[in-house]
């Protein structure tokens, strides 16, 4: 007897994700570089072990960042993610704090044989969100300058796996990557409005196209049962094609409210362009018999290879970007793996350490990132047969960017939450 019951769910969700995927909101002023803050790419289970994913190989946990793990997949998956948090800025007396929320990610895995398996889903690529406001004097009149950023790029994703034997696999993703990015430049004189008047460059920059990642994973026993898991994922150069709007205009500001506008120039549908370059990771896991595990990884990406122009601004590609080199080392302790006894005998617990020097340099001094993660996995029963679930909770302290040479210093604590649901869907069922 064939089980479609979770179909219609699976695919209303995939619905409501491509609506609400691009409404994430985040706040860093270092989301105005490149196309954004990039997202790791790996789910809630792998992001409280510092963010490792390239040895990670799990029957019933969907690992996106090497796509050679689908062909471990042994029941159908449903995982799904959100995230928030909260964000401090601050640059010399001057501090903020902001909120952080969205969808993080929902995909489904499911096997279709014993050596291929399959994923599907839809998650974010980058996320843009910022407003950066510097006071000045013309003359003796106050003047603001106001860089604001939304939007950024999702990705809907298809990737395939194939075990050639039991220690060797290979798999591909192919992601089609979509999005907008709206940033706008505003002159304010707040105290002089009718000698000076406001004014505002918008720039709406639009992008998508294909983003091709290849992986591969080999395991090495180490004893009974203890085994070594190594893994590469490199994802191609990309072209995307792009177009942008531009609408420059003059405004009065009335406590807050943009009134009077007069529209100066506007631009619809320039033809522009976006390469992104290349990425590599590796990494690997230990891993005992479900008891524990541990493992690393290390990233490198060279962003001096990145190039967008735009309506406004056509010199982007050339803003300082570098190459990006990352590493991240994480374990997972669980007590008794089969306890009868106690419920938190069963519980994942899970810690990491991750750092990233980002491609951004400002001032000459580079930007890095550096965060501890701590996180839980805990099961649920499922009163089907053949069911499992998990909730997957994990949380985010870190540090992005530095008060030296007055620049911005990011700090935050950003919580992720994951619900993992496994099943078969064709079952046979057999009758006396």
């Amino acid at each position: 007897m064939r089980k479609f019951t979770w179909i219609p769910v699976i695919i209303a969700l995939l619905s409501f994700a491509v609506k609400v995927n691009g409404q994430a909101t985040i706040s860093s002023p270092y989301s105005d570089y490149g196309v954004g803050l990039l997202e790791p790419g790996v789910f809630a289970f792998g992001r409280s072990m510092g963010g490792i994913s390239q040895g990670m190989r799990s029957p019933v946990d969907i690992n996106l960042s090497n796509p050679a793990s689908f062909s471990a997949i042994r029941l159908t998956t449903f995982e799904a993610g959100l995230f928030g948090g909260v964000r401090g800025l601050s640059k010399g007396d001057v501090s903020q704090t902001n909120h952080d929320f969205g969808l993080s990610y929902i995909s489904l895995a499911f096997p279709v044989s014993t050596k291929w398996g399959s994923s599907i889903g839809l998650t974010p690529f980058s996320n843009v969100g910022y407003r950066v406001t510097n006071q000045s004097k013309l003359d003796t009149t106050n003047v603001n300058y106001i860089n604001t950023g939304e939007g950024g790029l999702s990705q809907f994703y298809i990737g395939n796996s194939f075990a050639f034997s039991p220690n060797f696999s290979v798999g591909m993703n192919v992601a089609y990557l979509f999005g907008n990015i709206e940033q706008a430049w505003a002159t304010e004189f707040p105290d002089n409005q009718f000698l000076y008047r406001n004014s505002k460059i918008v720039d709406i920059f639009r992008a998508n196209g294909f983003r091709f990642s290849f992986g591969l994973q080999g395991g090495v026993k180490l004893s009974d049962d203890t085994r070594l898991t190594y893994g590469y994922t490199g994802t191609l150069k990309t072209k995307l094609t792009a177009h942008s709007d531009l609408l420059r205009m003059g405004y009065n500001s009335n406590q807050g409210t943009e009134v009077g506008v007069d529209t100066i120039e506007m631009t619809i549908g320039a033809k522009n362009s976006l390469h992104l370059p290349a990425s590599h990771k590796a990494g690997f896991t230990i891993n005992k018999q479900g008891k524990w595990l541990f493992g690393a990884d290390v990233s490198f990406s060279d962003w001096a290879e990145f190039s967008r122009t735009s309506a406004y601004q056509p010199e982007r590609a050339q803003r300082d970007l570098s190459e990006s080199m990352g590493i991240s080392a994480g374990l997972q302790f669980t007590p008794d793996p089969e306890s009868v006894s106690s419920y938190f005998k069963l519980v994942n617990y899970r810690a990491g350490f991750n750092y990233q020097k980002m491609p951004v340099a400002i001032n000459g001094k580079d930007i890095s990132e550096t965060s501890i993660t701590l996180g839980l996995g805990m099961p649920f029963l499922s009163r089907e047969m053949n069911s499992y679930g998990k909730l997957n909770l994990g949380v985010e302290l870190g540090q992005r960017g530095t008060n030296d040479g007055s620049l911005i210093k990011e700090q935050f604590a950003m919580f992720n939450v994951g619900i993992t649901y496994s099943t078969r869907w064709f079952i046979k069922r057999q009758f006396d």
